[in-house]
């Protein structure tokens, strides 16, 4: 009987010692894919949430997000103000404002990245991202970024907005 035992305990021990705990097997965690962020203009502010994705422990950290001082400006750049025009009354109970700034990648690289306008609201310095176009700039090239955006004078009553500058700030 002995025998017969040890021929039957042996693979139930076997196959007990080799399957994973279920600890192992359910092992997950959660990772923060985009953090949320806060995007705040002369026009409004803009909250982007945060995305989680539930993943197997295994899977790597992903890269700690960098702020925008943190990224690196396109230090080979210029820009030239084609149109900047501020309408303080429409004549609609709006105002408006009006641009057109061609941006010059002066390097030989192409980058992509993200124009930051300053500009300066009766005394207030405001810097808004421009997300249309020139995300992207070919190397020795140029590209030209526009905006046109009227605002109810019940939001308050703009006397004067004026530019200050654009910066380029590298993505990749």
């Amino acid at each position: 009987m002995k025998k017969y035992s040890a021929f039957f305990f042996l693979p139930i021990f076997i196959l007990v010692l080799s399957c994973k705990s279920e600890l192992e097997e359910d092992c997950i965690k959660t990772i923060i894919v985009q953090h949320e962020f806060i995007i705040s203009s002369s026009t409004g502010t803009t909250t982007i949430p945060e995305i989680t994705q539930v993943v197997d422990c295994s899977f790597p950290e992903p890269d700690a997000p960098k702020s925008i001082e943190e990224l690196q400006k396109l230090t080979d750049f210029s820009y030239d103000v084609i149109e900047f025009n501020f309408t303080p009354d429409t004549g609609n109970n709006t105002n408006k404002l009006e641009y057109k700034i061609q941006l010059n990648n002066l390097s030989n690289k192409a980058v992509k990245g993200i124009p930051y306008i300053t500009i300066n609201i009766d005394g207030l310095v405001s810097t808004e991202v421009n997300f249309g176009a020139c995300r992207e700039l070919e190397a020795n090239s140029n590209c030209i970024i526009s905006l046109s955006k009227e605002a109810s004078l019940d939001l308050g009553i703009i006397e004067n907005i004026s530019f200050v500058k654009v910066e380029f700030f590298i993505t990749k």
